[in-house]
């Protein structure tokens, strides 16, 4: 009692009892890890069906996926998106680029003979 003297009794009703504190640090604990392993299998599947890496280079980033879960996904992210220009991203211009045009395959003019 002597401890508490000098908290007014405003204080010492917002203070946890020390377990209900662990508690609440397991449990954010325990949702951290699972969310992180959740997400680490979730990606784990999505890159096993990926078709850039083959054999040990593939391996090894399936490794580091667990290993170093958060910052190898968003690493492999960033490298595998996909860039303006690639076959992932249609032409919104034209979707046909190559059309007739009737000169032929030397881009000669047809003769009037």
């Amino acid at each position: 009692l002597t401890a508490l003297a000098g908290v007014s009794t405003s204080q010492r009703q917002f203070e946890m009892h020390p377990t209900a504190t662990m508690a609440i640090k397991y449990l954010i604990l325990t949702f951290l890890i699972t969310s992180s392993l959740i997400y680490s299998f979730i990606y784990t599947i999505k890159f096993r069906k990926t078709k850039l890496f083959t054999g040990n280079v593939k391996t090894f980033h399936l490794l580091m996926i667990w290993l170093v879960p958060f910052i190898w996904i968003f690493m492999l992210k960033s490298v595998t998106k996909s860039t303006p220009g690639s076959h992932e991203f249609p032409d919104k211009k034209n979707p046909s680029t190559f059309t007739e045009s009737g000169l032929g395959m030397w881009a000669d003019p047809p003769s009037n003979d």
